[in-house]
């Protein structure tokens, strides 16, 4: 699988009702430094690309890894 640069990863608050987005770098990397806490959701979204969205508990600071595997997205066609 190869990195993907520029997919928007975005983190949502509990409530859903805030969130940060950031861009992956060249080398598929990103990092996101969010006062969020408690159960949070993780998305990647690139073009054609499935999102992928994943659970994340966060109680402090402490950094975590997420990884993403995306796949092509099917497009429909009228």
């Amino acid at each position: 699988d190869l990195p993907i640069s520029g997919a928007l990863i975005t983190v949502w608050n509990e409530a859903k009702d805030r969130k940060e987005t950031v861009y992956s770098a060249l080398d598929g990397t990103y990092a996101i430094r969010s006062g969020f806490k408690g159960k949070l959701t993780v998305r990647a979204r690139y073009h054609r690309l499935e999102d992928v969205s994943k659970p994340l508990l966060s109680q402090d600071d402490a950094p975590v890894k997420l990884d993403f595997q995306m796949t092509r997205s099917e497009e429909r066609r009228v």
